[in-house]
C-alpha cells in the first residue's frame, strides 16, 4: 500500500501547493482557512455557527473565534433571526460573496485543467473511487476524539486525545515526550510551516504533516 498512500500524498500535496499560490496572489489579508470557511456558506445564504462548525468538522469555539475576526475584515455578516431573537445567523458580505465566487471558479478551471485528455470513462472511475475514499475517510474521521492539531489557534491549550498513525508515529511522537492524555499549548502557528508547541514548559517544533496526525481537545470539550 505505501507506493500508492505516497502516491496520493503527493497528488494532494500538488493540489495545496497550487491552491496555495493563488492564495498567495489573490486572497492578500486572509488566511486559508478562513477562505476555506467563507467557501462552507453559499452566497445567499443565513447559517447559525453550531451548524457552520459541522460542515467545516471544527469545534464550535474554534468556529467562532474564526467567524468573529472575519466579521472584522467584514467578510462576514451577524444578526438574529426574525423568527427566533435567540438564533444568530451568520451571511456573507459583499467582499465574503466575492472570494466565494472567486474561489469557486478557482476550483472549476484547476479540475478542467487537470482532467484534460482524460477520457469520460476513466474520470467516472475516479470519482467512484474518490466517493468511496472520501466515505471511509468519514468513518476513520468519526471513530477518532477531538481536532487535528493544526485546525486550533495560536495560544490554545490542547489536551491530546488519541495519535493517529499507527505504533511508529506514536513511537516518535514519545520520544520528543508527546503522550496522549497530556495538555499542550500551541504557542506560534503561522499560514505555512511548523507549529511551535509548550510541552511542559519546553519549546518544540513539529511539522504540519504530524501535527495533522494529533487529535486533541480543549479542557472541558467532548
Amino acid at each position: 500500500m505505501k507506493p500508492y498512500s505516497d502516491r496520493l500524498y503527493n497528488f494532494f500535496m500538488q493540489l495545496l501547493i497550487d491552491e496555495n499560490k493563488n492564495f498567495d496572489h489573490h486572497y492578500g489579508k486572509l488566511t486559508m482557512n478562513e477562505v476555506h470557511i467563507i467557501s462552507h456558506i453559499a452566497p445567499d445564504e443565513e447559517v447559525m455557527i453550531s451548524e457552520l462548525a459541522v460542515r467545516l468538522n471544527l469545534s464550535l469555539s474554534s468556529t467562532s473565534i474564526a467567524v468573529d475576526n472575519l466579521i472584522k475584515k467584514n467578510f462576514l455578516l451577524r444578526k438574529r433571526s426574525e423568527s427566533d431573537r435567540r438564533k444568530v445567523l451568520i451571511s456573507l458580505g459583499n467582499f465574503g460573496r466575492e472570494i466565494y465566487l472567486s474561489h469557486s471558479e478557482f476550483h472549476k478551471t484547476r479540475l478542467s485543467g487537470i482532467s484534460n485528455g482524460i477520457c469520460e470513462k476513466d474520470l467516472n472511475i475516479f470519482f467512484d473511487v474518490i466517493e468511496k475514499m472520501e466515505k471511509n475517510l468519514k468513518s476513520e474521521n468519526n471513530s477518532i476524539p477531538g481536532f487535528p492539531l493544526s485546525s486550533y489557534d495560536e495560544g490554545d491549550t490542547i489536551v491530546i486525545a488519541k495519535v493517529n498513525g499507527g505504533v511508529k508515529k506514536t513511537n516518535n511522537l514519545a520520544e520528543l515526550g508527546i503522550f496522549e492524555k497530556m495538555k499542550i499549548r500551541i504557542v506560534r502557528k503561522q499560514k505555512h510551516g511548523p507549529l511551535i508547541l509548550d510541552v511542559k514548559g519546553s519549546r518544540l517544533s513539529i511539522g504540519r504533516k504530524m501535527a495533522d496526525s494529533i487529535f486533541g481537545l480543549k479542557p472541558g470539550e467532548k
